[in-house]
């Protein structure tokens, strides 16, 4: 504090490096073998400090030896890498302790009591001794551009002489694996395994015999059969050992089968009226691999050998003719019987009639269902279910029969954001799905589980970016009479989706079929074609500002909401292709996952939103933005609508009940108004499709007229609010060209034109 300066001092440490330590190298030594697990002793090292020391050694084996089985010569070589220099090489030889010409105790480098021959310390040569009082002496003998006096290299050499008077050992025994034929050779390729062998010498030789012969092969075309095989080890001490084994070489092809396609036989006219075939009369050739007559039988008992048939089995039989060789190996090929009673043998025996009802889980009927009834016999039949969802046919009697429904037709039918909500609140545990069809339902992957992957691939199809399940049907069919083992997890045990009738004699009418319609948990889907009379009591309304566009800008579209407690919403978004071009969609509430834009190029924009829980939507929240550059001058309100042209516009309230959707530019709605499209396609071969908007439910005429005005055709029908479309057949136009169709319908004034050209 009273600003006197401190004198500074300097100290200099210096750290040198002694390399002090010392090896003892083994004795000579003469070891006699007890077990096949020889051991020497190693070098010991002493006085290492900081030292890094690595220890190695080469052994030659010299065979002729007087007094021993064999000897060993092991050139030791001791390393410190701490300052062995660049050249890894000795430069100094050292000498042992006991020529150093040191007194004891001072010659006594690792201090066990004696100065030996075989214990060296590094670069100790009996004239110099580096480092024994300064690292940094002059006169050192390492000559390696370092800054220490040592080589750090010791080598030395042992003499080790071996008695072996024990066996050699085969450590895992000489098993030799069975060998399987598997191909049409009916022989084998042997090559026996090379036994492992444990022994005190190194150099063991090894002979074999077998059935097969001298050497360990490869013997060729080995037939089967038992082989037995003899090893013998000797070691270069004239000790033996022997090991015998045996394996099975074996026939493991199948026979291949060859079956007569069917045989019709008459039953006898005797009383009663029977007839006895054997397995051989179906047999067209059945042949094996290797040689002996095979057996020809009617099941996998070799003595099933025969069946008789009466008027029971009048009609075609399914039968399997089975194949054994002579190794037992079996395989079996399927054909026919067909029994006739041409004679009078038997009495008349009436088709028998398989009938069914195929209807939801709410016991309402299903129309247009494709029921396949087959059999292995041939028997084919196709049937559509009838508006009260039955269907009925005789088939031959005595066959087995598969009864397979099918109707893959519009996917997207029952499907809706709100069939989202019910899955996702399933997942959370929030409401579980509470039938095992609804469970089934909601599966839309068939993975046999219910995941976000189903959500997925379900708001994939509302969006119109798939047209399909991508690995599952429209429709699914479970028998009614099937008792789920556990009704919560329907997929806990398989389901049937087939029903399946063997040797049928009697009448079937109760063929019945539970329909599944994938992807509606909500039981919804429509079974008939009808007027959509939901009646919406509420209006959910998206909001976004009127701009005056200008060509060429860019313009950024932000989507808000009235507020309204919502469980999800969709829609389509149609804009004019001509005047705007899409950019992005930026997220708000929804993400871009929530929208589909595979159909950008008809200028349509399709939306999905959810949650798992009501969700209270603010007028200042941005639900979404979409970006658009202006491509001609014009007012946005008269660029955009929502519609339900693709995805049907609607949103669900707490109670899940259906919202209608506006659009409202400041304040002013243009969702919901009467317009009529262009048809699609356009110009079109064969059908085209002409779509229009109604603001109510409605009764709808559509008048189609040629250039000449006359009409041509009149389509009159009750229709749905919003979203509409009909479809027109060329063939009913009567002729090519140009027409003219207009839509009038008694809750609105006026009407709309419009033409399409028919290509021939």
């Amino acid at each position: 504090p009273s600003g006197n300066n401190a004198q500074t001092c300097t100290q200099i440490i210096r750290v040198n490096h002694v390399s002090d330590w010392v090896v003892e190298f083994p004795q000579d030594e003469t070891a006699i073998c007890t077990d096949i697990d020889l051991q020497f002793p190693v070098p010991v090292i002493t006085s290492e400090s900081c030292e890094l020391i690595a220890v190695s050694y080469e052994d030659t084996q010299f065979n002729v030896v007087t007094d021993a089985c064999y000897k060993i010569a092991r050139q030791g070589t001791i390393i410190n890498w701490c300052v062995v220099g660049d050249n890894i090489d000795e430069e100094v030889v050292e000498v042992p302790e006991n020529q150093l010409g040191l007194p004891f105790p001072a010659c006594d480098l690792d201090g066990d009591g004696d100065c030996d021959e075989r214990t060296f310390r590094d670069s100790w040569n009996g004239t110099d001794f580096p480092g024994a009082a300064d690292a940094g002496q002059d006169g050192a003998p390492d000559n390696d551009i370092d800054q220490d006096p040592w080589d750090g290299y010791i080598t030395f050499e042992q003499t080790i002489k071996v008695i072996d008077n024990v066996d050699p050992v085969f450590a895992d025994g000489c098993n030799v694996p069975d060998v399987c034929i598997e191909d049409n050779s009916c022989g084998a390729i042997i090559t026996l395994p090379e036994p492992a062998i444990q022994d005190c010498s190194p150099d063991v030789t090894v002979t074999v015999e077998s059935d097969l012969g001298s050497g360990y092969g490869p013997f060729i075309d080995v037939a089967p059969g038992t082989y037995t095989v003899t090893y013998s080890a000797m070691d270069n001490c004239g000790n033996s050992n022997a090991c015998q084994t045996s394996f099975i070489v074996e026939d493991c092809k199948k026979p291949t089968p060859y079956c007569k396609n069917g045989l019709i036989i008459e039953l006898m006219t005797v009383d009663p009226a029977m007839v006895e075939v054997w397995a051989t009369d179906f047999d067209a050739g059945s042949f094996d691999n290797c040689p002996g007559d095979v057996q020809i039988s009617f099941s996998a008992d070799v003595s099933d050998i025969n069946k008789t048939f009466n008027c029971d089995h009048v009609g075609q039989q399914s039968i399997e003719i089975w194949v054994t060789d002579a190794s037992g190996n079996q395989d079996y090929c399927s054909t026919f019987v067909f029994i006739q009673a041409n004679m009078g043998q038997c009495p008349m025996i009436d088709d028998p009639l398989v009938a069914g009802l195929v209807e939801t889980e709410d016991n309402d009927a299903i129309s247009g269902v494709e029921i396949n009834i087959n059999s292995a016999m041939g028997f084919d039949f196709n049937q559509t279910t009838q508006n009260d969802g039955t269907f009925s046919t005789n088939v031959p009697v005595n066959e087995d029969y598969t009864i397979t429904p099918i109707k893959d037709d519009n996917p997207l039918n029952g499907v809706s954001t709100y069939d989202l909500v019910l899955i996702t609140k399933h997942i959370l545990g929030v409401n579980p799905l509470n039938s095992p069809y609804k469970l089934i339902a909601a599966d839309v992957n068939k993975s046999g589980t219910i995941t976000t992957f189903d959500l997925v691939t379900l708001r994939k199809l509302i969006l119109f970016v798939v047209d399909e399940f991508p690995n599952n049907t429209s429709w699914r069919f479970i028998p009614t009479d099937f008792d789920f083992a556990n009704p919560a997890n329907p997929f806990e045990t398989s389901f049937p989706e087939v029903i399946n009738i063997n040797n049928i004699a009697n009448n079937v009418p109760n063929a019945d079929f539970v329909a599944i319609k994938v992807g509606d948990v909500n039981n919804n889907a429509s079974l008939s074609a009808g007027l959509d009379d939901r009646n919406a009591t509420e209006t959910f309304v998206f909001q976004t500002n009127d701009i005056s566009l200008k060509a060429g800008e860019t313009y950024t579209v932000d989507f808000s909401a009235k507020e309204l407690a919502i469980l999800g919403y969709q829609f389509t978004m149609d804009f004019d292709q001509e005047a705007l071009d899409f950019v992005e969609i930026l997220p708000g509430q929804a993400n871009t996952e929530n929208f589909g834009l595979s159909l950008l190029e008809e200028g349509v924009i399709t939306s999905s939103w959810h949650n798992g829980d009501i969700t209270k939507i603010n007028a200042r929240d941005i639900l979404f933005s979409l970006v658009f550059t202006a491509k001609l001058d014009a007012q946005l309100s008269d660029l955009m609508n929502l519609n339900s042209s693709y995805t049907q516009a609607e949103a669900y309230n707490s109670k899940g009940e259906i919202v209608d959707i506006e659009l409202e530019f400041n304040g002013v709605s243009n969702t919901n108004q009467f317009e009529l499209y262009q048809n699609s396609p356009n110009p079109f071969n064969g059908n085209t499709k002409i779509a229009f908007q109604l603001p109510t439910p409605s009764t709808a005429t559509l008048t189609i007229s040629d250039v000449n005005g006359k009409v041509v055709e009149v389509i009159k029908g009750d229709y749905s609010k919003g979203y509409n479309e009909i479809n027109i057949d060329q063939k009913s136009l009567g002729a090519n060209g140009v027409f003219y169709y207009q839509l009038d319908t008694q809750n609105y004034f006026g009407s709309e034109r419009g033409f399409f050209y028919c290509k021939s």
